[in-house]
């Protein structure tokens, strides 16, 4: 477990992305946290303190595809998905303000608004990571901005440990499965940037040129010749409910002749927003569940129930 501490002084931080949010928190400085964006909503105390951002998409009430069709439609206008509260933003006045690119598998990146503030007194932390390593240093970024740095670095010390352990474990595996990642269903799309990586580390093997680029947008025929073990359905910033309500319809010809994965049942959908999409400390938390999912004879899931599901085809029996 991660030993909090008290907040070293009375720096106040704003937050505009749920992986920010996450790592203020995994410091210890929840307190120091006055103002979160709409999509924070981990740990769950944060959904007291104030939004200061809105969206533009909601994922409650838009299918996946109306979803990637708006969100093409507002930055192809330049118009930005996300709306700052600047009076209120104003009011916080913030000491430290984290930032993050917005980017829909397939489409577009968003970088993060300007706020209304004064570069000469609020330090801005706009972070664009790519990689785990990159994410290791964006939470060093966060303890230097907020002096917590002795913090920051038990942190990553400690994320890195847990990894490694993971990897250990899976590392004398004579037969790993070839993993896909599909972080968006409609239009179908491969996750790329660090989730290529999580796979490996957790013992799977991803398909080459993914690693630390932009999610590439796919079709089942390209999936099929891939021919993957297992196929992961973790849609960008979705929990579980919501990934399983937008599960895709696969094509009758693909049903026809199926790759390894619906071959064998072993499709899955996962809770990305928890464990996958978000850039902060419960990526590693991601490793174990991917781990388990491929492993599950060598590495435990200790984590919550609804962490990820069985995806049940017409004609099949429900599967716990």
């Amino acid at each position: 477990m991660i030993k909090k501490v008290q907040p070293p002084n009375k720096i106040k931080i704003c937050s505009f992305h749920p992986g920010g949010t996450e790592t203020v928190y995994a410091l210890g400085l929840g307190r120091n946290l006055v103002g979160v964006s709409h999509a924070c909503d981990y740990p769950p105390e944060v959904r007291r303190k104030p939004r200061i951002t809105t969206c533009a998409i909601d994922k409650e009430k838009m299918t996946s595809r109306e979803i990637a069709d708006t969100v093409s439609d507002l930055l192809g206008k330049g118009q930005s998905l996300r709306c700052v509260d600047t009076s209120l933003l104003t009011e916080l006045q913030p000491d430290v303000l984290i930032s993050h690119d917005c980017c829909y598998p397939g489409l577009p990146l968003e970088k993060p608004s300007e706020a209304p503030l004064s570069s000469d007194k609020v330090k801005f932390l706009s972070l664009s990571p790519r990689s785990l390593e990159n994410i290791f240093e964006n939470i060093r970024l966060i303890g230097e901005a907020t002096d917590s740095i002795e913090s920051a670095q038990k942190l990553v010390y400690q994320l890195r440990m847990r990894a490694t352990a993971v990897q250990c474990k899976t590392f004398f595996k004579k037969q790993k499965p070839k993993v896909l990642v599909l972080d968006w269903l409609d239009p179908i799309s491969l996750a790329g940037r660090w989730i290529p990586e999580m796979v490996e580390i957790a013992g799977g093997i991803s398909l080459d040129g993914l690693e630390g680029n932009d999610s590439r947008p796919t079709d089942w025929g390209r999936i099929a010749e891939f021919n993957p073990d297992v196929l992961l359905y973790a849609p960008y910033g979705y929990h579980l409910r919501q990934a399983l309500k937008n599960v895709p319809v696969i094509p009758e010809a693909v049903m026809q002749q199926p790759f390894n994965a619906l071959k064998n049942r072993a499709v899955y959908a996962v809770d990305a927003a928890s464990y996958l999409s978000r850039p902060g400390p419960r990526l590693i938390d991601g490793i174990e569940l991917i781990a388990h999912i491929l492993h599950p004879d060598i590495c435990r899931w200790d984590g919550p129930s609804n962490a990820f599901s069985h995806v049940v085809f017409p004609g099949d029996k429900k599967q716990k």
